[in-house]
């Protein structure tokens, strides 16, 4: 999902982020930008714990909040 590596690069660098995303992806099965609610949250959840070890709990919070207003117009329903 290009614009979840997208908002992520910033924070742990291009590389890093579509390598996460990517790998996150695939494990839940997300094959492109067509995603469900549900999607979005299972790949947050997979997302975040890595995001806490590089740049702690605040941080976390500001990049998720900001990757949820980003992905507004992906979503489609479950």
């Amino acid at each position: 999902m290009r614009v979840f590596t997208e908002a992520l690069a910033p924070y742990i660098g291009a590389t890093m982020a579509g390598a996460s995303v990517r790998g996150q992806c695939d494990k839940l099965a997300i094959e492109d930008d067509d995603v469900s609610e549900a999607q979005i949250e299972a790949l947050i959840a997979a997302i975040s714990p890595g995001l806490h070890v590089f740049v702690g709990d605040e941080k976390t919070a500001t990049i998720i909040r900001d990757l949820r207003v980003s992905l507004t117009g992906l979503r489609r329903p479950a």
